[in-house]
């Protein structure tokens, strides 16, 4: 299983994650989630859009690559929402850019290109949206977890 966590920026409510080997098409903080979704699909070089519950800050992400299904779910502590998406990944070297600026979080994440089932899980939601006024660290905690579909096996590079 490869691994890869830390704070990251939100902004205008939305992160994203990105395959920064992959070719970019167009500016890949353009997409915006669609309104009333966790996760919205991208193309290109970005994968997929993630809506934050408030404007700016910094939210805490665990990006997971399994090779086969996650025998089990994120634990016991409770998460206030969650969804499942299938994607592409064209390249492989995956890391979360902010919403408008585009920076790029410390952390990078090499998988082997392909389809991939995704889950996501977030928490914190209505601490952060309860704190709006001060900037924030890691109240808002997200679980992205990525694994080939079932038939499809892969070894996360690291």
């Amino acid at each position: 299983m490869g691994v890869a966590s830390g704070l990251v920026i939100a902004e205008n409510y939305s992160f994203s994650l990105v395959d920064i080997a992959a070719p970019s098409q167009g500016n890949p903080t353009d997409r915006q989630p669609v309104p009333g979704s966790l996760v919205t699909l991208g193309t290109g070089s970005v994968l997929a859009t993630f809506a934050s519950a408030v404007e700016t800050h910094e939210p805490y992400v665990d990006l997971e690559c399994w090779p086969a299904e996650p025998p089990y779910g994120p634990g016991d502590d409770p998460w206030e929402v969650n969804a499942r998406e299938t994607l592409v990944v064209p390249a492989g070297r995956l890391t979360v850019i902010s919403g408008v600026s585009g920076q790029e979080a410390a952390f990078k994440l090499t998988i082997p290109p392909g389809p991939y089932q995704m889950a996501v899980w977030c928490r914190g939601r209505a601490d952060a949206r309860a704190a709006r006024g001060s900037y924030l660290y890691g109240v808002e905690h997200w679980l992205v977890r990525l694994w080939p579909p079932t038939g499809h096996r892969t070894d996360p590079i690291s």
